[in-house]
């Protein structure tokens, strides 16, 4: 059976939402673990009548908030797995429009140029970065550079004659 498909973006604010939700639990645990090791100190220092519930009560209050913090962190891992995911995802749609393709041989991400020029782009792994090696070789600005670069190229061509005679 198949997951509901969810916008990414409410799965991220459920998330922050529950981490939220955690964090508050946390805190007001150690409000709660204050007054009970005040009243544990009261009791040891003979100030007050000895009571069983104070030992429960520190230890309890100790487990909740370390649950708490678990599930924080937990969180926090899962918000930044979803984020790699997403990422990841959007590369690999960005490649699949601009025509790249993932070979098997030879290895890797390569896309066919207009002019019919093969571009490796990165392993098979890195999807990121064959995504951000074609959007450089895609841009206009790099066709720029190109012609900037063309005459300062038979400059130096023609210095280096000139050095040579």
């Amino acid at each position: 059976m198949a997951l509901p498909r969810q916008n990414p973006t409410a799965v991220v604010r459920t998330l922050a939402a529950r981490s939220d939700k955690a964090r508050e639990l946390a805190l007001q645990e150690v409000k709660q673990m204050k007054k009970d090791l005040a009243a544990a100190e009261k009791m040891l220092s003979g100030q007050a009548k000895p009571g069983t519930a104070a030992g429960f009560d520190l230890i309890h209050g100790a487990l909740e908030i370390s649950r708490h913090l678990f599930a924080l962190a937990e969180h926090e891992a899962l918000q930044e797995g979803l984020a790699e995911a997403l990422e990841t995802a959007r590369d690999e749609d960005y490649l699949a429009q601009a025509g790249a393709t993932l070979l098997k041989k030879p290895a890797g991400w390569h896309w066919i140029s207009q002019k019919g020029e093969m571009h490796f782009l990165a392993k098979p792994g890195e999807t990121v970065k064959a995504a951000q090696v074609l959007r450089v070789l895609r841009s206009p600005i790099r066709k720029k550079d190109k012609a900037e670069k063309a005459p300062a190229a038979a400059e130096a061509a023609e210095a280096a004659e000139t050095a040579e005679a």
